[in-house]
This record gives C-alpha cells, structure tokens and sequence, in this order.
C-alpha cells in the first residue's frame, strides 16, 4: 500500500492527480480521504502485486506526495526490517518536544475501485463510517 499526503491542494488538483494514478495498471483501488486539517487530501493507493520499498519511494515522487515526508521516509528506511521506521500523514512541522495528544475524524471522501477482468474503474461514493484517529508526540 502506498499512502500519499497532498496539502494545500484544491479538489481539481486532487481529481487531476488521482486521473494520473489511474492511468497505471499496477493499481486496483485508490481510496481518497479529506486531512485532518482541512487543507488536502490523503491517498491510499493498493497495488496489485508486491512493491519494493524502492518502486514505492519512487510512485511517492512521482505521484508528488510530501516532499519532507519523503525525504524523511528515505532517511530512516531500516534496509533489514523493509519497513520504514515511522509511517505518518502529518505535515512536517519543528515543534518542541512536549507531549500532545491529537484526535481528529479521519473522513473517506470516495474509493475507486478497478475491476478484475477490464481496466474500468468503479468510483464508490462517500460511506457513512469514518475513523477517530488518535496521533501521540
């Protein structure tokens, strides 16, 4: 799976980014949720077969997701485990180090879904469930 974090983006650059990734066949569902903050989207793009960290970094760059994010996502790759060390979809942001707790609605605007045997993809409209999401620093 590979999460994106686009922010301060309007909703017809969202639409224009989410026609490129579908034009890829390595893709079966693209799902789109509103951040946190108001001010972007998150994606959750699931491949059809098994990516490798390096393919992923490079549809992260591509696709154009937090340019900080990813830096930092490179930088901490642990090469042993093949996970990275820390997947969030935050802004990068210099704070003190205090401990704050956050907890926001993670809202699902709409989920594209790419049938099996036709490259047609099925766009499936908001659903009522949404996820509280709680963030620890």
């Amino acid at each position: 799976m590979i999460k994106l974090d686009w922010d301060k983006i309007s909703w017809s650059t969202m639409e224009k980014r989410v026609e490129y990734i579908k034009s890829y066949h390595s893709f079966n569902e693209i799902i789109i949720f509103s951040s946190p903050s108001l001010d972007g989207f998150h994606a959750e793009i699931k491949c059809r077969y098994v990516c490798s960290q390096a393919q992923i970094f490079n549809y992260r760059y591509e696709f154009q997701d937090d340019v900080n994010r990813l830096v930092r996502d490179i930088l901490f790759y642990n090469k042993h485990r093949h996970l990275s060390t820390r997947d969030i979809l935050f802004d990068f942001k210099e704070k003190t180090k205090m401990g704050v707790t956050m907890i926001f609605e993670r809202i699902q605007l709409f989920k594209y879904q790419r049938l099996k045997y036709n490259d047609v993809w099925l766009k499936i409209p908001q659903q009522k469930n949404t996820q509280i999401c709680i963030a620890r620093q």
